[in-house]
């Protein structure tokens, strides 16, 4: 759903008096170029809402540069306005999303939805059913810059398959992502497992 997959996970914000908030991130896909207006979320009701000003400059490696493509890192001046309500500039997983100019009416082109609740397949790699996650127990979700605890609803064993709500905010996620989910395996919880899984 983003025009040409362009897209930054931001890794955290700062404010300068010379240039206003700036996003620290790596872009995950597309071209993001000084003067293009993006979007900034999830917002907690999981939307992605437009920024009042266009990149007004990107650094990379201290140095000015006009665009950064996938797997740059870079860091995006995005002005002196206010970040959009429901925008928490500490929280972990917010992203920086480029749509198409003229999105119109197709639903296609507009900026994603993020979600509370995932189905996840887990890679146990030979090891037991028994340890996957309890229904109703909290679980640790890492995708790339996200990190967040997870309540498991259900439980598909068969098929080693769990469906588990976000606790706190929505998050991006696509079909096809790569993650991992840590389990705790004791009465206590001072132990943990780490599994890999897919969207």
């Amino acid at each position: 759903p983003v025009a040409s997959g362009a897209r930054v996970a931001v890794q955290h914000f700062c404010f300068m008096p010379a240039v206003g908030y700036v996003a620290v991130g790596c872009a995950e896909g597309g071209t993001v170029a000084v003067g293009d207006r993006l979007f900034i979320g999830p917002t907690s009701d999981g939307t992605f809402e437009p920024l009042a000003t266009p990149v007004t400059s990107i650094h990379v490696h201290r140095s000015f540069t006009d665009a950064v493509t996938a797997y740059d890192e870079g860091a995006f001046a995005i002005g002196h306005e206010p970040l959009p309500k429901g925008v928490d500039p500490l929280r972990k997983g917010s992203y920086l999303l480029k749509v198409a100019a003229d999105t119109g009416s197709d639903p296609a082109a507009q900026p994603p939805r993020a979600v509370k609740v995932v189905e996840l397949a887990v890679e146990l790699k030979g090891a037991s059913t028994k340890l996957l996650p309890r229904k109703g127990s909290e679980v640790l979700l890492y995708f790339g810059v996200i990190r967040q605890w997870a309540k498991v609803d259900v439980v598909q064993a068969d098929t080693l398959r769990i469906r588990a709500r976000m606790l706190r905010h929505p998050e991006l996620l696509e079909v096809g992502a790569v993650g991992y989910v840590e389990t705790p395996t004791g009465p206590s919880a001072d132990t943990a497992r780490l599994f890999q899984c897919r969207v």
